[in-house]
């Protein structure tokens, strides 16, 4: 039995939005061993090609499925470690993320219980990600247990939700609780151009994923 934030998860089951589960933004992910040891996870689509190029273009978005279809997928192969879901332009809006890792060892079990949105337990059961729609603003790890995104990434689903409080635009919740300096303007790198690397976490994970291409 695991619990978390006092919730049960034997007793409570929170599910995802309906928007959510509907959107056409779900892929795969692998645990795969880095050179150092370490696991990372690496997103793949239904089709069984690792997800790489530029992200939220139109030709990256047309391969991202719906759950029902993702989740058929991963029931039938022991090649996924499980699901994932695509932030970035969705319609009018974008999907948008926070992601707090490790709570109890950072101090960050206020913020957690404050969080907005789909709110559920990460992979690891230490951490929580949180999922909402809304406006676009530029994303970044802090460094401190905490990161946040409306683009270019992919945040893994568990199900086991904490709370549910509907579709919510997290970047106000970001710039009252998380960075009252949060950067809301599109950068040159905006949706339609597909996502441009611009920071050293990025670069390291490009370094990373290229590890793994066949020369």
């Amino acid at each position: 039995m695991s619990v978390i934030i006092g919730i049960d998860w034997d007793k409570d089951r929170i599910d995802a939005p309906r928007e959510m589960k509907r959107a056409r933004r779900w892929l795969l992910y692998k645990m795969i061993k880095k050179p150092d040891g370490k696991a990372s996870k690496v997103p793949y689509y239904v089709n069984s090609k690792p997800r790489n190029g530029m992200l939220d273009t139109p030709e990256d978005v047309r391969q991202l499925v719906d759950y029902e279809t993702a989740a058929q997928v991963v029931d039938g192969s022991d090649a996924y470690a499980g699901l994932g879901f695509a932030l970035g332009k969705d319609g009018e809006g974008y999907w948008q993320g926070i992601d707090v890792d490790d709570y109890q060892a950072n101090n960050l079990e206020s913020l957690v219980k404050q969080l907005p949105g789909y709110v559920e337990q990460s992979p690891s059961g230490t951490g929580v990600h949180a999922i909402g729609y809304g406006e676009y603003f530029n994303g970044k790890n802090q460094g401190d247990g905490i990161e946040y995104y409306s683009s270019g990434r992919f945040f893994t689903y568990t199900g086991k939700g904490i709370r549910n409080t509907g579709l919510t635009d997290l970047r106000s919740f970001i710039k009252s609780r998380i960075n009252p300096d949060l950067r809301e303007q599109k950068s040159e790198a905006n949706h339609e151009r597909g996502y441009i690397i611009q920071t050293p976490e990025q670069l390291d994970e490009i370094r990373h994923a290229l590890t793994y291409i066949d020369p």
